[in-house]
């Protein structure tokens, strides 16, 4: 016996019904995925940029001066926007790094839901989950150990901003509020290094080409670059000092203008780039202004000549989001019985590389820095800090920010020696030898940890080094040794 016409109407309307399950598992594999982000930041060891100058926001709070007593050559943004987190942190008694991940996750978040507010109205659905879905990795779990990096809050403060940049080039802009609000949060995240002012230069022109016209956040956006300047005049007189005083040491370890082709996240960013321009996503203007906004992060990244591949999180984490565009137009025609697969698609495969990331976490975060894991103990079990430790900046912090330790000494790493000797900077190299003794005597260190090489020697011997400036070095005797450290202590501590 046939089947009869209402026979299949109620049989397609049972399909559907049991294809329901379409329409939320998008939402719920983003959830999954803003999940792992939360986890995942808790899991990596606190970068150790970010560490120490969430550490110097402290020094400042405590009443220390900024480029004199914490020396340091970049902008003050990045400290004075960390000193609520250390008052938080200080008047709660929550760790600083705590209160720091929370600020930074909670940023991630918002970034991500204010740009999808805003490209509601102009993404089809397809493009409007993968760019939610892609910006919650990019976002949260991209970063990896350089969560709260300059370059990580610059990508935050920036995303808002080119959501709203595409729909005015697609002259379908907001608000004139939401222009400005924009302008503002993106201005603060690219203050934080000067070479970030290329991707506003950069999408900014291009939307003045397209209108004929700048918008009201280009107004804004001065103005607040403006008063910026002027606080730095006025609370941050010593500034210009130090950079004149260290700034040949900082480039002295510059890889030259090379340096960007050894950065796999280099190659990376371009693959995507390549792949996403072949599959030309049809999503208004907004892949335009994401292209423009990687080439101003890949050159902000280039100008920096280090090679580091935190440099590239900006222009990375973007040509991921126009890639994740590219897909979403790759797979626009897929469906099941007239229910649309793309969302499902993309934001399964962005939560499958956040199980990936938050499964990883602990692993690689150890593997980068796994000095706190390794020092620490061990200057704990000897007693505790103060230490004075002779080696980089990646060995020094986030240890010595741990309960316990603490440093004598007020330069995040004792590497600066060997820039400022290499440079011929015998100014600095006076200063810092001051610097040094001063610290020394103020605060004289429980513990010496210096780095050895495969010989067991010092890689270099900073204690002669510093002996003419502080002789009570040649006291310290050595009382452990690691497959990469000596540990040197003070007379007293050697007898307890």
């Amino acid at each position: 016996m046939s089947a009869r016409p209402q026979d299949w109407a109620l049989g397609d309307a049972d399909a559907m019904r049991g294809l329901g399950w379409l329409r939320w598992a998008p939402a719920l594999l983003v959830a999954l995925a803003v999940a792992c982000g939360a986890a995942a930041c808790f899991l990596y060891t606190l970068n150790h940029d970010v560490a120490y100058l969430l550490y110097a926001a402290g020094r400042v709070l405590r009443g220390a001066t900024l480029y004199v007593d914490v020396p340091e050559i970049n902008p003050p943004l990045i400290v004075w926007l960390k000193l609520p987190l250390a008052w938080l942190a200080l008047h709660t008694g929550w760790p600083d790094a705590l209160v720091l991940r929370l600020a930074v996750l909670a940023a991630g978040m918002l970034a991500v839901a204010w740009s999808a507010h805003l490209l509601r109205a102009q993404l089809a659905g397809g493009f409007w989950w993968s760019w939610t879905a892609v910006g919650v990795f990019v976002a949260l779990l991209l970063p990896g150990y350089e969560f709260g990096q300059r370059e990580h809050l610059a990508l935050l403060c920036g995303l808002p901003y080119l959501a709203e940049a595409a729909l005015r080039c697609n002259r379908q802009p907001a608000s004139r509020s939401t222009q400005v609000a924009a302008a503002v949060l993106a201005t603060i995240g690219f203050a934080l290094k000067p070479h970030f002012f290329a991707v506003p230069l950069l999408v900014e022109v291009y939307a003045a080409w397209r209108l004929r016209r700048l918008s009201m956040g280009c107004v804004a956006a001065v103005a607040l670059l403006a008063a910026y300047l002027a606080a730095i005049w006025l609370f941050a007189p010593h500034y210009l000092d130090m950079v004149r005083l260290l700034a040949t040491g900082y480039w002295g370890f510059s890889k030259g203008w090379g340096a960007f082709l050894t950065v796999p996240y280099f190659y990376a960013t371009a693959l995507l780039v390549l792949l996403a321009s072949l599959a030309r996503p049809r999503a208004g203007e907004l892949p335009a202004v994401l292209r423009l906004a990687i080439a101003g992060f890949t050159l902000a990244a280039i100008v920096q000549q280090k090679g580091w591949s935190y440099h590239w999180i900006g222009a990375l984490s973007l040509a991921w989001l126009l890639f994740g565009l590219a897909a979403a137009s790759a797979t626009a025609h897929r469906s099941v019985r007239g229910m649309p697969l793309t969302p499902v698609i993309v934001a399964g495969v962005m939560a499958l590389l956040s199980l990936f990331a938050l499964f990883t976490a602990r692993v690689e975060g150890r593997k980068i820095n796994p000095h706190p894991d390794t020092l620490g103990p061990v200057i704990r079990e000897l007693g505790g800090g103060p230490v004075i430790i002779f080696s980089s900046f990646q060995v020094s912090f986030p240890l010595v920010t741990e309960a316990g330790i603490g440093s004598s000494s007020r330069f995040p790493t004792m590497t600066i020696v060997q820039a400022m000797e290499r440079g011929g900077n015998r100014e600095a190299v006076a200063w810092i030898r001051r610097a040094f003794a001063q610290d020394y005597y103020r605060a004289p260190p429980r513990l010496l940890i210096q780095e050895t090489g495969p010989d067991g020697r010092p890689v270099i011997d900073f204690v002669s080094y510093f002996n003419r400036d502080v002789p009570e070095l040649q006291q310290y005797r050595l009382v452990r040794r690691t497959p990469r450290f000596m540990v040197l202590a003070a007379p007293a501590a050697g007898a307890r």
